[in-house]
C-alpha cells in the first residue's frame, strides 16, 4: 500500500513524496521522474533524508 503525501512539478521532473507500506521498498519515500531529451523517463528512489539514490532500470 502506498500513501501519497504530496507530488509537485517542476518543468521536466516530477517529484512525490510518499510511504510505502509492504514490500522490499518500504517506509518514507521520495519518488523523482524527469523526461530526458529522448524522450524517455528516469525513476530515481530515495528515503527521505538519504543519501543513497536508487535507480529504476528502463
Amino acid at each position: 500500500m502506498y500513501i501519497l503525501k504530496k507530488s509537485r512539478f517542476d518543468g521536466n521532473e516530477k517529484t512525490s513524496t510518499f510511504t510505502a507500506t509492504h514490500g522490499v521498498i518500504s517506509g518514507e519515500l521520495e519518488l523523482r521522474t524527469t523526461c530526458q531529451e529522448d524522450g524517455t523517463l528516469e525513476l530515481k528512489i530515495t528515503y527521505i533524508g538519504a543519501i543513497d539514490v536508487y535507480t529504476l532500470p528502463r
